[in-house]
């Protein structure tokens, strides 16, 4: 087996679905991380703090709500929570893809498989 062979049995931009789970993997990843940026700032942590009203100090937290994580949990902004999660969905996502790309290899190479035995069987 020579390497261009194992590159191109590698490459995930060889067919459409192994292109689109391939696409869809990178985008989520980049996705989350350009939203943390832009969103896990001081500033919005500060207004989650106070309850979103900066003015308004009946809907402040305090340190005594509970422990260190669960103000930190308090806090956090959407962006922060969708990013702790984003792995195991990323996960998900690639292991779907993968099995499904098992499957179109395998009804692929089964479908090769019976026009070969059937060309055996054909008179010549």
């Amino acid at each position: 087996m020579r390497i261009a062979e194992i590159g191109a049995f590698l490459n995930p931009f060889g067919e459409t679905l192994s292109t689109i789970f391939v696409v869809s993997l990178i985008t989520l990843t980049i996705a989350t991380v350009v939203w943390l940026l832009t969103s896990a700032k001081e500033a919005n942590w500060e207004a989650n703090w106070y309850g979103g009203d900066l003015n308004d100090d009946t809907n402040n937290l305090a340190g005594e709500h509970g422990s260190v994580h669960e103000l930190s949990e308090a806090v956090a902004t959407k962006a922060e929570k969708v990013a702790e999660i984003m792995p195991s969905m990323l996960l998900i996502v690639g292991l779907l893809g993968t099995f499904w790309d098992w499957v179109l290899r395998l009804i692929k190479h089964l479908l090769y498989l019976q026009w070969q035995i059937q060309l055996e069987w054909i008179p010549l």
